[in-house]
């Protein structure tokens, strides 16, 4: 099972990626971020194997 912590600031972009990656054997989603800033708290609570981030976004992009 390949662990991944999605973060986008967009709430139907986050919706749309988490769905399609639950329903793909083998992936699960751990943690879903709104920020950069929210995403390193959850990178170290749920410690993913893959972290898929917008590259643009306010504050902390990826």
């Amino acid at each position: 099972m390949i662990n991944v912590l999605l973060v986008d600031d967009h709430e139907l972009v986050r919706t749309g990626i988490e769905s399609l990656l639950n329903s793909t054997d083998g992936i699960s989603v751990v943690g879903v971020a709104s920020s950069g800033e929210q995403a390193l708290l959850f990178a170290e609570q749920f410690s993913p194997d893959v972290i898929l981030m917008d590259v643009n976004m306010p504050g902390m992009g990826g």
